[in-house]
């Protein structure tokens, strides 16, 4: 008696079906391409950019992963790409210095300044070569006999451990320090980028591995790090043929 052939059921819809499209799935949209002509021009309306390579998604929307906390992975329309983010950001830190030569960089404020205490010898090996540190994007400036205040360092180093870093800097000229000013010079920029860069161990949070990729791509010789090793693997899908079909 309640029956009634008139009567149109509306299926009962969840709010998970509905995001998902699962409802409507099965449908035919056959010819839906001429429905739509003619009300795209009439409307003016824009059609949306394809998608971009951004990381303002959660984690299962992103596009970069990092592995074992010493490797990136990230996809994009060349491919995969494997770095290794402490060769791939050396290869950056010492592109950046070297146009800190010529250029004056961009310096990242210490709230609270550092201070360095060292022995007579390192003090006398930092004095010396003060400048080019200065020139690349360090605010160092001496403070007392064997003592030293760092009120800045290059904001693309991120974050930075100034007493590591410099203690790693300074043991490198202790054992290879050249006599030549040039030669100094460039010794400085290349200690400086090593043990500045992010080491392999540190985690890193999704929008700085991004970053970190795409300062590797705008440099020079984005391929190799200082000593000529590789900074990362392209996997596009002629080598994954390879790999596959051996």
């Amino acid at each position: 008696p309640n029956f009634n052939p008139f009567e149109l059921k509306t299926p009962k819809v969840s709010p998970q079906q509905w995001e998902r499209g699962n409802v409507f799935q099965k449908q035919s949209t056959d010819g839906w391409e001429n429905l739509y002509q003619g009300i795209e021009k009439d409307l003016n309306i824009d059609k949306p950019e394809a998608e971009k390579l951004e990381l303002e998604h959660d984690d299962s929307q992103t596009v970069v992963r990092q592995i074992g906390n010493r490797y990136i992975l990230v996809q994009s329309q060349e491919g995969i790409f494997l770095l290794h983010q402490y060769r791939a950001h050396t290869r950056i830190l010492f592109e950046s210095f070297e146009q800190g030569l010529n250029a004056k960089p961009s310096i990242q404020k210490l709230l609270f300044p550092v201070t360095l205490e060292l022995t007579p010898q390192d003090s006398a090996t930092l004095k010396t070569v003060l400048p080019s540190i200065n020139q690349i994007g360090f605010e160092i400036e001496e403070f007392g006999q064997n003592s030293f205040i760092v009120h800045g360092f290059p904001s693309i180093c991120s974050e930075l451990s100034i007493e590591e870093t410099i203690s790693g800097f300074i043991d490198d000229l202790r054992e290879n320090r050249p006599s030549e000013p040039q030669k100094l010079q460039a010794r400085v920029v290349r200690s400086l980028a090593q043990h500045s860069a992010i080491k392999s161990g540190n985690e890193m949070k999704a929008q700085e591995m991004l970053t970190l990729f795409r300062q590797l791509m705008h440099c020079n010789q984005p391929q190799f790090d200082l000593n000529g090793k590789p900074t990362f693997v392209l996997m596009n899908s002629g080598m994954l043929d390879k790999i596959f079909s051996a």
